[in-house]
């Protein structure tokens, strides 16, 4: 008859183990303890392109629509990139907020 094979000790909690248990924990109630809020840079890219939207629509409203005449599209496309860069100076000439 052969006798069992001894099992290996149960593992003990070493100190990396109950430092992550103890971050996990929650403060005690009542404290006035609150997470940090960190800010964010706004990216102002979502707001260009909103704005091109929002003229390319008016300008075919206007044309289409109310039958103004401005200047073909094909002409105007300058200054979509014009408005680009000088979008990419200011926003590269504000601090930085954090």
């Amino acid at each position: 008859m052969t006798e069992p094979e001894p099992h290996a000790a149960a593992p003990r909690a070493d100190a990396a183990t109950s430092t992550s248990a103890a971050a996990a924990t929650p403060p005690p109630a009542g404290s006035r303890w609150r997470p940090t809020r960190t800010r964010r840079r706004r990216d102002g890219g979502g707001v260009f392109f909103g704005i091109v939207i929002l003229a390319v629509g008016l300008y075919f409203f206007l044309t289409e629509t109310l039958e103004i005449r401005l200047p073909d599209m094909g002409e105007l496309w300058p200054l979509f990139v014009i408005a680009l860069g000088a979008w990419i100076l200011v926003a590269s000439m504000r601090p930085d907020e954090t």
